[in-house]
């Protein structure tokens, strides 16, 4: 990290720790569930699966740090294959449309809204982010300007724009613009969605940073120590962290940064609860023309219309909600995550009530039917603590979406609190598909 000389300790023996990729038989023994003892799903060596889920934006801001690390030397990406929104009139996902083209096409929209998004996402596109004007006027100003209705302002904001809840609307439309010029930007570098995922899972990221490790340890003083005990944090009078103690090992250092699971729990305050359901199948997301997706679920759209009473086969009933649901598949001939003709799809939220299977409900019901089906409720984490005064810089814990813009925000402050200024993030991540 910029010159300087980090150990990192994990008391886990896998790498990745939230973000780790289990096999079959750790998927199992997590969840305490009995693996099948016949070989339908194939082999533990077929399997790669996250624990958490989330999709990178090919050319957003994650990439671009990797590339800095060199990460990206070590680690292969692929295409995911389609971007989808659900539209509680339709009952299913309709591909998210990006360009002028794709709103005259899209079936998220009648005639007249489709040329109204069509002259907005020109409008997009030709603008300039130094247009004084996208600081005058709000998200919601410019898109009623456009006359979009509020179906068409919600797919734009929360599967274009990826914004978590309505908040944005009444921020400056320079933010709204920004975040639609990376994901048209995105798509039309890889074709088929604006997101790529790892081969192997999300643990072959954490995997290349230990082969950099590795590679660089004894001329940069990089090491990586796994399977310890629980560190401990050690800190001086005046309650600065000066340094780390595993078992008897222990080691000064000028600051400690880490995972809020590693500090004082009055560090750190609880922000939300997340379910995610992990569900291995032997088909893609119906409804959908691509074997890895991703399908977000506005939280508008689950309650609204016909949708609270149709969103499955059982005509279930549902809440409404202030939260998105997001729904993800990949397979294992793309991704090499799971065995020939399998498939992981992941749904996750954030929590409103008591009952995860209540809250990820109109997600699952998307899936049709599934073979194996593991639940979490996670707690997540923020830091409360003043890093510049006890030296402790604390990531935030990873959130119910599965993107990772949220995540590579949260890299960059800590990055900027400990170095003392801004990563430079005008590097060009093009070439990362090509360099694999």
């Amino acid at each position: 990290m910029s010159g300087k000389k980090v150990l990192q300790i994990d008391n886990r023996d896998y790498y990745g720790g939230e973000s780790a990729s289990l096999n079959l038989t750790q998927i199992f023994e997590k969840f305490k569930k009995t693996k099948p003892e016949d070989d339908s799903l194939g082999s533990d060596y077929q399997y790669c699966v996250d624990q958490v889920p989330k999709f990178l934006m090919a050319t957003g801001n994650l990439i671009k740090i990797l590339i800095h690390t060199k990460v990206t030397h070590y680690v292969n990406f692929n295409v995911i294959g389609g971007s989808y929104v659900f539209r509680g009139s339709t009952q299913k996902p309709c591909k998210v449309p990006a360009t002028a083209s794709d709103a005259l096409r899209s079936s998220l929209m009648g005639l007249f809204q489709k040329r109204r998004l069509r002259n907005f996402l020109v409008f997009v596109k030709d603008c300039k982010l130094d247009d004084p004007t996208l600081l005058t006027q709000t998200a919601s100003e410019l898109m009623v300007e456009y006359k979009l209705d509020e179906n068409t302002q919600s797919f734009i904001g929360h599967a274009m724009a990826l914004f978590s809840d309505e908040s944005y609307l009444q921020g400056p439309a320079k933010e709204l613009v920004k975040r639609l010029h990376l994901y048209a930007y995105s798509l039309n570098r890889c074709g088929k969605s604006p997101y790529i995922y790892p081969m192997y899972g999300l643990g072959s990221i954490s995997e290349g940073f230990a082969r950099l490790s590795a590679v660089y340890g004894e001329s940069k003083g990089g090491a990586l120590m796994m399977d310890q005990k629980m560190p401990e944090i050690l800190f001086d009078d005046e309650g600065k962290a000066i340094g780390v103690k595993s078992g008897e090992k222990a080691g000064s250092a000028p600051f400690v940064m880490g995972q809020p699971r590693f500090f004082p729990k009055d560090k750190t305050r609880v922000v939300a609860r997340v379910a995610r359901a992990i569900c291995l199948m032997d088909h893609p997301i119906p409804n959908t023309d691509t074997q890895s997706g991703m399908v977000i679920i506005p939280a508008d759209q689950v309650a609204k219309g016909a949708a609270a009473t149709m969103f499955s086969a059982a005509k279930t009933k549902y809440k409404a909600r202030k939260n998105d649901i997001y729904v993800t598949c990949v397979d294992g001939t793309s991704f090499e995550v799971t065995a020939p003709a399998k498939y992981v799809a992941f749904v996750s939220t954030v929590m409103e009530s008591d009952n995860p299977d209540t809250e990820l409900r109109p997600g699952l019901d998307l899936l049709g039917k599934i073979l194996h089906k593991f639940v979490t409720v996670d707690d997540v984490y923020a830091p409360t603590n003043n890093s510049s005064k006890d030296m402790c810089h604390i990531s935030r814990g990873l959130d119910a979406s599965t993107h990772f813009q949220t995540v590579s925000e949260d890299v960059l402050k800590l990055y900027r609190d400990i170095v003392g200024e801004d990563l430079d993030m005008s590097i060009d991540a093009d070439g990362v598909l090509e360099e694999e």
